[in-house]
């Protein structure tokens, strides 16, 4: 891993506020603004050229340092000027359009480290830990680069519209046709009697690290407990932070539990379902959390199947099981 400052020189951009600029229609010269939207890249308006200051150049990186969707990343294409709290990135040394779609990826991965108006990224930015360019995978290189239903969406990219030999292409499938969805357990943890194993079982809540499990408690009465290998997934607060479950477990507020509708699932492709579960965070918010809509949630299939996925996972480097 490296620091993203290290990577790239961040700059603060143009610093404007768009109503104070007159608006102007690109088709007769207007130049994108790019706020902190997470949508259009970034992009909110074309604005009239300002005497002065020239735009920023195409091929530079927007990243959203405050608002509702703090860290949204883009790859601007065209020349551009800047909203105020918008950091611009130009990496250090030559990277492909691929290359830095996919560190956009990895700058948005960082998103829970953060809160809107509350901690925000200004100032630790350049401190946002990301994967060195050699390390990136090998996919990244050949990925075909497409939109999702005419959306500008780079983070959908590599989940949608991978090719690669181990996987294949992409179709998508609702959550809801892989898996069972079973209302958690609405518990609270300060109501809830500690203990240890073995009498003790994991208490899962809607927290991004640890596997979710924050506690242990023992079983209420009445309260079957999840069961080994069934995954948890945060329904608001981190919402989607998703989590294969290695031991029994009962769950906070706003969990549900998913049950593979295959029960001979292997645990790597259950680890690639979390991923891509949790690759849809961005559709949602503390506004809009997942408890309706979870079940049609779009998940990559890939062409290659099961199998597939089985190689794909345990060709990466940090797997721990021989491909």
């Amino acid at each position: 891993m490296i620091a993203l400052g290290a990577l790239c020189d961040v700059s603060y951009g143009s610093k404007l506020d768009l109503n104070k600029r007159p608006l102007l229609p690109r088709a007769d010269g207007g130049v994108n603004f790019v706020g902190r939207s997470s949508e259009g890249n970034g992009v909110t308006a074309t604005i009239a050229p300002i005497d002065g200051l020239p735009p920023l150049e195409a091929g530079l990186i927007t990243v959203a340092l405050g608002g509702s969707k703090v860290l949204s990343a883009f790859v601007q294409d065209e020349p551009f000027y800047t909203a105020q709290n918008v950091a611009v990135l130009k990496p250090r040394q030559t990277m492909s359009p691929r290359e830095k779609i996919f560190l956009c990826l990895c700058i948005r991965h960082n998103r829970p480290r953060y809160s809107a108006f509350g901690r925000e990224a200004n100032r630790t930015i350049r401190h946002i830990l990301v994967p060195r360019p050699e390390d990136f995978p090998s996919f990244v290189s050949t990925a075909t680069v497409t939109t999702i239903d005419g959306r500008d969406a780079p983070a959908l990219r590599f989940t949608t519209a991978v090719s690669n030999p181990l996987l294949g292409g992409m179709t998508l499938v609702p959550l809801q046709g892989l898996f069972d969805i079973r209302a958690g357990h609405s518990l609270e943890l300060n109501h809830m009697r500690r203990a240890e194993a073995p009498e003790g079982v994991n208490f899962v809540g809607r927290s991004m690290i640890n596997n979710g499990v924050t506690g242990r408690v023992q079983i209420p009465e009445g309260v079957a407990p999840g069961k080994p290998g069934e995954l948890s997934v945060a329904l608001g607060g981190n919402v989607l932070a998703t989590f294969v479950q290695p031991e029994p477990f009962v769950c906070g507020f706003h969990v549900a539990i998913l049950v593979a509708k295959d029960t001979s699932m292997s645990l790597v492709e259950k680890l690639w379902w979390c991923t891509c579960i949790y690759a849809n965070r961005y559709r949602f918010s503390y506004g809009r959390q997942a408890n309706r809509t979870l079940a049609e949630i779009p998940i990559p299939m890939p062409v290659a199947g099961r199998a597939g996925i089985e190689r794909f996972m345990k060709s990466l480097p940090f797997s721990s099981q021989a491909a």
